[in-house]
């Protein structure tokens, strides 16, 4: 009897191992199929990653490049600003010199002269003072070269325009730079025509013909 159950077990044992060994390989087959799936989709996210990882790389380098391109632009356009606002400043300072330098000048008495008459044409009253500060002047020449003939030939320039416009002079101590200051009677009307008003009033137009002058890109006044 344990002979034959001997001989009976092993076929069947024989049987079940088979079948696990069977079993065994093809869980190992299937294994091995899913790390292989497994890796290559681990592989293709990675590669994925990876590309997406440079592609923001490379993007945020673009950006930087970018920022810097433009952080750099600005800049070298507030150094040109700054330079052309020195420049501006410099030669607006020859000119101011230039000009002030005319009052002992021969032609300042005439540039005088015209300067009383756009003053007058200006103001626009019957009557216009024009304001001297040296006490001399109110004689017959005095050191201003403003006199009573000049404001003669005034008023023949400004009678030739069409306008009658009495000129007289008028004392004002406070009067100091070279020019011409003119008021009506009543004092409510007053045109400066200094110098330095003058320069004041044209600097607009004085800095764009600089930059005409000089090729910059415009004429802002600064």
């Amino acid at each position: 009897m344990r002979d034959m159950a001997g001989n009976n077990e092993h076929p069947i044992l024989e049987g079940i191992l088979g079948e696990a060994r069977a079993e065994a390989e093809r869980i190992r087959s299937e294994a091995a199929q899913k790390a292989a799936g497994l890796k290559e989709s681990t592989d293709s996210q990675c590669r994925r990653i990876l590309a997406e990882a440079r592609e923001r790389a490379e993007s945020q380098k673009q950006t930087m490049l970018r920022s810097e391109e433009t952080s750099v632009a600005a800049e070298l356009r507030r150094i040109e600003l700054r330079a052309r606002e020195k420049l501006n400043e410099e030669l607006l300072a020859k000119l101011r010199d230039r000009l002030l330098k005319l009052q002992q000048s021969p032609a300042y008495r005439e540039i005088c002269r015209d300067l009383i008459v756009e003053a007058a044409a200006g103001i626009g009253t019957p009557k216009v003072l024009v304001c001297v500060s040296s006490p001399e002047s109110l004689g017959s020449r005095g050191k201003s070269g403003i006199d009573r003939g000049l404001l003669s030939e005034a008023q023949e320039l400004l009678a030739r325009k069409g306008l009658q416009v009495e000129l007289e002079l008028a004392e004002d101590e406070s009067l100091r730079d070279p020019g011409i200051v003119c008021r009506d009677p009543a004092g409510r009307l007053v045109f400066d025509n200094r110098f330095e008003a003058r320069m004041r009033r044209m600097r607009r137009e004085l800095v764009r013909i600089i930059a005409e002058e000089i090729g910059t890109e415009d004429g802002k006044a600064t």
